[in-house]
């Protein structure tokens, strides 16, 4: 590299050769230009980096935001699920006892079901009985009464006509 320490006889060695100097000047010169291209690389490299940093801390602050803002809808939707969940459970309790009612209500029309032969029994009977002509209905005739044995007078005729009489047939009585 540099030969100051040479020991050419021609030169002492305490006078280095212009040549040597002019060397080791452009060795310095070329040394301060790479330290100046790598200080320059490293500012660059510096400001990308700083740069990242400022991008990657808005990201995660843009993140953060979002995940909190993910977090407070998610929240409300737990809530409103939560009322829903109430709602549903006090309408299930309203419910089994609307079905308990009618359950027991229900018991009551078996009841009154197992009756239904009877009421239609009962009821054709009745239709039967309507559907039929009357009977035909002879007025009874008063018997003497205890007065009129005892005091005789003469009779008077207060009874109705029998159906009999009416239509000219002969009676028929009960001996």
């Amino acid at each position: 590299m540099f030969s100051f320490l040479s020991t050419n006889g021609a030169q002492s060695s305490s006078q280095p050769s212009p040549a040597l100097i002019k060397e080791a000047n452009e060795h310095v010169r070329m040394m301060h230009l790479r330290i100046q291209d790598l200080e320059q690389r490293v500012r660059e490299q510096s400001e990308l980096m700083d740069r990242r940093d400022l991008e990657h801390r808005d990201q995660l602050k843009r993140v953060r935001i979002t995940q909190e803002a993910e977090k407070a809808t998610y929240y409300r939707q737990y809530e409103k699920m939560e009322q829903r969940c109430q709602q549903l459970e006090t309408l299930l309790r309203e419910k089994d006892v609307q079905i308990a009612y009618l359950m027991h209500r229900c018991s009551y029309l078996d009841e009154a079901a197992s009756y239904a032969p009877l009421i239609e029994q009962l009821a054709q009977c009745l239709k039967t009985s309507l559907a039929a002509p009357p009977p035909k209905v002879h007025p009874v005739r008063p018997t003497k009464s205890i007065s009129e044995e005892a005091a005789p007078m003469t009779k008077v005729n207060l009874s109705l006509p029998t159906v009999a009489e009416e239509s000219g047939q002969p009676e028929m009585t009960d001996q």
